[in-house]
Formats: C-alpha cells, sequence, structure tokens
C-alpha cells in the first residue's frame, strides 16, 4: 500500500498506522494479508515533530512493512535548502532501528567517478554547498566547464575528465543523480530487512529534465505550450491524445498488460454499518464540558459495555515465536 503524503508529517506516519491496524486485523479476525507499507516523503516533511515523534516510538522499530522514501531535491517550496543534513538524517534513523539505505548518485555518474579523476570529481560534488550545486543545474555546459572543477587541488584532474565529456554528456551527467535511476531504485527495493522499518534517502533534481529543473522558485511553474510539445516529442507521447495506449503487442502494452494483471484483486465484500446506539445508557454529572471531554467519557463508557472488539494481544503465549507476516520470525509481543 502507498500513501500521499504532504504537510505536518501525517503521509509521512501514515504506513506506521497502517502497518499497526493491518497486524490488529490479522490478530482479530484474520484475513488482512500482507505486503509492505510505501510512503514517498519530501525533505522537508521531515521538519515536523510528529514524524519524529513516531519514528522515536519503541514499538515502531520492529514494523517491517515500513518502507519510506525521502525525496532529498536540496529544495523547499520556494527556495534552496542551505543545508541538506543527510548525514544527522542517516544517524537519527540509524539510531531508531531503522535500515537506511542511501541512493546518491546514478549509474553515469558512477561511472565517471570510476575514471582518472572521479574521485576529485566525486570529491567536489559531496562537498558542494546545496546552493552552487542547484546553480550548476542551470547552467550550459561551457559554464559548467569553468564552474565545477573549483578552485581547489583537484581542479586540474577534474578539468582533464570533463573535457573528455561531449556537452551534452555534461550536463546530463551533473544531474544523474540516485533517485532517478530505476536500477538503483529497483536494486534497493530488493535488499530491504523486513524486519525493521526501511528509509532510502534518494537524491533527486526538483523538475527533472524539465526546462524549470534546480530552479529555486519552480513548485508551481508551468511549461509553455511549446516546451509541452518538446517534452511530448522526447517521451514519444502525443499532446492531442496524452492517453493514447501502447501500441498493441510492445514490449510497453506487455507490461501494462502484466502489471494489471498482478495488481487485479477480488471483489471485497462490504458488510452491513453497524448500528450506532442512541443512548449509551449513562448521563453524565456535568453539563458544562468541551468536546474532548466528551469524547473522552463516550469511551470510557464504551468499556462498560459487555461485548467489547477483541482486544489488540498476540494469541501466542509468551515468549514464544511465530512466523512475521512478511517471512522472517519475531518474538511474539503486544503489536
Amino acid at each position: 500500500m502507498d500513501y500521499s503524503t504532504g504537510s505536518v508529517g501525517i503521509g509521512a506516519t501514515a504506513p506506521i498506522w497502517g502497518a499497526v491496524t493491518r497486524r490488529y486485523v490479522e490478530c482479530a479476525f484474520g484475513g488482512s494479508g500482507t505486503g509492505r507499507q510505501y510512503s514517498l516523503v519530501g525533505d522537508a516533511e521531515l521538519d515536523e515533530g510528529a514524524v519524529w515523534e513516531a519514528v522515536l516510538d519503541p514499538a515502531v522499530s520492529d514494523l517491517g512493512e515500513i518502507v519510506w522514501i525521502v525525496d532529498l531535491n536540496r529544495q523547499s517550496l520556494d527556495r534552496v535548502v542551505p543545508h541538506l543534513a543527510a548525514d544527522r538524517l542517516r544517524g537519527l534513523f540509524n539510531a531508531a532501528g531503522w535500515q537506511v539505505m542511501e541512493l546518491k548518485y546514478g549509474r553515469v555518474l558512477e561511472v565517471l567517478f570510476r575514471q582518472p579523476g572521479g574521485d576529485a570529481l566525486r570529491r567536489r560534488i559531496d562537498d558542494m554547498s546545496n546552493p552552487e550545486f542547484q546553480r550548476l543545474l542551470r547552467c550550459d555546459a561551457d559554464e559548467v566547464r569553468r564552474r565545477l572543477p573549483g578552485t581547489g587541488p583537484d581542479a586540474a584532474g577534474i578539468t582533464k575528465l570533463i573535457t573528455e565529456l561531449d556537452d551534452e554528456s555534461l550536463v546530463r551527467a551533473l544531474a544523474n543523480l540516485g533517485g532517478h535511476d530505476l536500477d538503483g531504485l529497483d536494486a534497493a527495493f530488493g535488499a530491504i530487512d523486513d524486519t525493521r522499518p526501511t528509509v532510502i534517502l534518494a537524491y533527486t533534481v526538483k523538475g527533472y529534465g524539465l526546462p524549470m529543473q534546480g530552479h529555486p522558485q519552480n513548485h508551481s511553474a508551468l511549461l509553455t505550450g511549446n516546451q509541452i510539445s518538446q517534452l511530448a516529442d522526447r517521451v514519444g507521447a502525443d499532446v492531442d491524445d496524452p492517453w493514447r495506449p501502447p501500441a498493441a503487442g510492445s514490449p510497453a502494452a506487455e507490461l501494462c498488460r502484466e502489471t494489471a494483471q498482478r495488481l487485479r484483486r477480488e471483489e471485497v465484500s462490504l458488510a452491513p454499518p453497524q448500528t450506532l446506539p442512541l443512548d449509551l445508557g449513562r448521563t453524565p454529572t456535568s453539563t458544562k464540558a468541551t468536546t474532548q471531554a466528551a469524547l473522552g467519557r463516550t469511551l470510557a463508557t464504551r468499556t462498560h459495555r459487555p461485548q467489547q472488539p477483541p482486544e489488540l494481544i498476540d494469541p501466542q503465549p509468551p515468549g514464544r515465536f511465530h512466523p512475521h507476516p512478511l517471512g522472517p520470525q519475531h518474538p511474539s509481543r503486544t503489536t
């Protein structure tokens, strides 16, 4: 299951509540199924206090269904973030018991890093400030050749390395970050440890491949008509028929067919809603109270009713082991 995200950290933490709910349903009623709980999280969302309150909860470290993909694009709504602080994020998640994966560079850059002068290029980009890197994304090839080597002791080696690249390859390589490398993402998903939560720190460029990529104010920027036509030509789409299906028998059509078949589920039979009581049988002693207090009294009243929903407990005796829904085994515990 995947969740949409947004402000105040609600979407980021939703997989946690989804995992807890699924385990409750499995313990209480059975038939909840298995699977991971995915959330694509913007790096600015990690500023929300609710995120870290959830991450640091001791019970969360055992929820192996949870996968967060953090989009590290160095930008907020209207500015370039001065400090990315990826090292700090990595340390915080590690300390909370999460598996941390980092996808910083794509295959094109990794190939360059293995060539003579590549180590110097990696150090230069690693040490570069966010504003400087974002500015390079907006430069043409000539300006990249002038700015990228810098003025440090590695400048000569970097200059020699990028001299061997044509203009298009140089500009494309600079934006080749790990979050845009589908093979790298696929490998990361395959290496997920299902015994604990996972966070994937994926470096990206906001507006990747578009004319406004990396621009500090591109959050709500729109393409012009000509730019849309150019984009359609580049990706093989039709502006006048954007939802045209792939040609029958093509690899794209076969992939769509296989994916639809894999995602098809049996129709869910909906149970009729329960009748809500109009009277809980108890009269509050006070007529003045907040809505929160009234809710608290209502919930307390429900605890006195004879029939209660099953408690969220492990049906196994204490100390026993039982199979984890995703495969590996976990000690029995209240989940």
